[in-house]
């Protein structure tokens, strides 16, 4: 049987080792969002000409016996030619259905297609190309990476050791972040040792 093949393409092309810029980053209620703009602007530098968005199926979602559409939903693929062969992300995304408050009559089907298509678009380049991941907090520490801030932040305060933990359970220490924190951990345990150094000495 032939062996599967891959849909994701893990920091393809170097794409998503790029910390997202605080500029292209909307913040809706508690969730964070990229602006899709920036991510497309990504992809174009990544890979000009070798990759196509194609809107595979649509669906006017309808709630329970009711005749009104509340949701449009598209189904849509990302693809994208490397080296290494040809790989694609399917994504799925709805948007609300823009209706009248005066008529009660749907606004702009279109516009609430385009919406729910750009969503899924998102999605497809975060989950082929990791783009945004520290946003999104999709970043997962590699074994090395985790064995490396283990042998530091052990010699760290407690509350340090706690802050380093929660931040790996949360994503926020993610393979974009990784570098900063193990900077900042070295101070740390270097001031610490400096402080006892003096509090022995004197």
């Amino acid at each position: 049987m032939p062996a599967k093949k891959k849909t994701t393409t893990k920091k393809a092309n170097g794409v998503g080792t790029v910390p997202t810029p605080k500029y292209y980053v909307e913040k809706k209620g508690q969730f964070e969002y990229v602006d899709e703009a920036y991510m497309r602007r990504l992809l174009n530098d990544a890979y000009p000409d070798k990759w196509s968005w194609t809107i595979l199926d649509y669906q006017l979602c309808k709630d329970g016996s009711s005749s009104k559409f509340f949701a449009i939903a598209v189904h849509g693929r990302l693809s994208i030619k490397t080296e290494n062969g040809k790989r694609h992300f399917d994504a799925i995304a709805s948007h609300q259905a823009s209706v009248s408050q005066k008529t009660g009559e749907y606004v702009d089907f279109g516009n609430d297609m385009k919406a729910a298509s750009t969503d899924a678009f998102k999605v497809a380049i975060n989950r082929l190309c990791n783009v945004a991941d520290d946003v999104y907090r999709k970043g997962v520490l590699s074994v090395e990476q985790l064995d490396t801030l283990e042998g530091l932040f052990l010699q760290a305060p407690t509350s340090i050791q706690r802050k380093v933990v929660n931040g790996i359970a949360k994503k926020e220490i993610n393979p974009l972040t990784f570098t900063d924190t193990i900077t900042r951990l070295d101070s740390i345990i270097s001031e610490q040792s400096k402080t006892k150094g003096k509090n022995k000495n004197g």
